[in-house]
């Protein structure tokens, strides 16, 4: 089941599959203006290669993983991955 977070009037924040990166850069910027973040994370399961793949493609930063952090058919480790406003301001492809 998807869920969305309303941002303001025009923009929220939603989950999203790893091929919809352009969709998740321009919710980045929708945010931003809106809330003016300093920090954006991107949570997943440690095993998962495609995501942190898809994580890293974006131009965040791998931070670490959070050992035994989720507990759900079984026991997973998640990794932190993470922009900063300054690495967004700096980012080539913007």
């Amino acid at each position: 089941m998807r869920f969305a977070v309303p941002l303001t009037e025009s923009a929220e924040l939603r989950p999203l599959e790893p091929w919809q990166a352009p969709e998740f850069l321009a919710h980045v910027d929708k945010a931003r203006d809106a809330l003016a973040p300093n920090r954006v994370e991107w949570r997943c399961a440690a095993d998962n290669g495609r995501s942190g793949a898809t994580a890293g493609r974006l131009g965040m930063v791998l931070e670490g993983t959070l050992r035994q952090a989720f507990v759900h058919h079984g026991v997973h480790d998640v990794q932190v991955w993470a922009m900063t406003r300054a690495d967004w301001e700096r980012r080539p492809w913007g």
